[in-house]
């Protein structure tokens, strides 16, 4: 049995079941759909990352199952959700999608199964084959049902109000930063909210989340400069989290981990372009999970095809990695980690052994001192 019919399976098992799908932002929005309906129904959480305060997977009773839904290997289209999700469609998983039209039919039959609500975010372009379904749109045009307006970045988030059509919703504060997180706020609240939620519950509930493990997630500083970890791997999501850390340090030195061949390859004319915003770039080694070697879309062939970055560094090695940290990290305000393969751990690694050096080097230095 495949992991997809696995996972099918255990959602019949549950009286409702509430599946977010998307290129990108899954974890979260699922993560933040989960803080505000646990408090409220028997609902059990099966996440494909880590929320900083539930983890991975909470069992709280069987009304209702709120999964991640992967669309790799088309595993999503086992699931047969009473409310589905669709945050966006992006070409990706490019070793089992032919091209971007073959992966909108897997997303299609995903929500031509959705039984009560169908929540899509507002330029999301597939197919709507399916009647028995509410469908909501949600975001910031026009077009939206549920809307989002009076927006106000705070240092921990930010503030927005919104509204179904005309009628006016109320007020949320959300306590993660990152614009592309108000996506996901928009699409877990209107989750909630088409499910029966009060109000009152969904700002308390969301006011609760934190984050989710790896995604703009500060590990440590060294030499007063932070070190910010970020599990993004596709192109949208690189742009994305180098936009966000831009805007808060100017100065940014950046390091990317790809992850797969398959996905360098499928999206080498993307990944050359994303790195533009940042003042410096590290390539290093990729990370191949299940895959063989393709020198077609290896750490050098992407190397190569960088543009828009002044300086370009490759690490084939957490040695050489370690090493061009050490004589350029002064020069940013900030380093930012980026990929979903061990890049994270390293990165922690390299955080750990730089403070113990550094409290060897003070210990010495107050030595001497004392001595003289």
């Amino acid at each position: 049995m495949s992991r997809g019919e696995f996972l099918g399976v255990v959602c019949s098992i549950f009286n409702e079941v509430v599946a977010v799908a998307g290129s990108h932002g899954k974890t979260t929005t699922t993560a933040m759909i989960a803080h505000i309906l646990i408090p409220t129904r028997q609902a059990t959480l099966h996440l494909g990352g880590e929320d900083l305060t539930y983890g991975n997977f909470v069992y709280n009773g069987k009304d209702v199952f709120i999964t991640e839904a992967c669309e790799y290997r088309r595993n999503i289209e086992h699931i047969i959700p009473d409310t589905g999700i669709v945050t966006n469609v992006e070409l990706d998983h490019t070793d089992c999608f032919k091209n971007l039209d073959d992966m909108k039919r897997t997303f299609t039959c995903f929500i031509s199964k959705a039984k009560r609500n169908l929540i899509l975010w507002e330029d999301v372009e597939i197919d709507v084959n399916n009647k028995q379904a509410n469908l909501v749109k949600v975001g910031f045009g026009a077009f939206a049902d549920i809307k989002a307006f009076k927006i106000k970045e705070t240092k921990t988030g930010y503030v927005f109000h919104l509204r179904n059509r005309e009628n006016y919703i109320g007020r949320f504060i959300l306590n993660v930063c990152g614009d592309y997180n108000l996506k996901n706020v928009l699409c877990a609240v209107a989750t909630c909210l088409q499910m029966g939620v009060s109000y009152q519950d969904t700002y308390k509930g969301l006011k609760t989340f934190t984050g989710v493990k790896r995604r703009n997630e500060f590990i440590g500083s060294v030499r007063n400069v932070p070190i910010i970890s970020d599990y993004a791997h596709h192109p949208t999501q690189v742009l994305s989290s180098i936009k966000n850390i831009k805007a808060k340090y100017k100065k940014v030195l950046c390091i990317f981990q790809p992850h797969t061949y398959s996905r360098t390859k499928g999206l080498m004319k993307e990944f050359s372009s994303c790195f533009s915003g940042v003042n410096e770039l590290v390539i290093f080694k990729t990370y191949p999970a299940r895959e063989k070697k393709d020198n077609l879309g290896s750490e050098k062939a992407l190397y190569k095809k960088v543009r828009g970055v002044k300086v370009n560094h490759l690490a084939l090695s957490n040695k050489i990695l370690f090493e061009i940290l050490d004589s350029d990290i002064e020069k940013f305000k900030a380093v930012l980690v980026l990929g979903a393969g061990d890049i994270h751990e390293i990165a922690k690694k390299y955080v750990k052994q730089r403070k113990s050096l550094d409290e060897s080097c003070s210990t010495v230095y107050n030595y001497n001192a004392r001595k003289n």
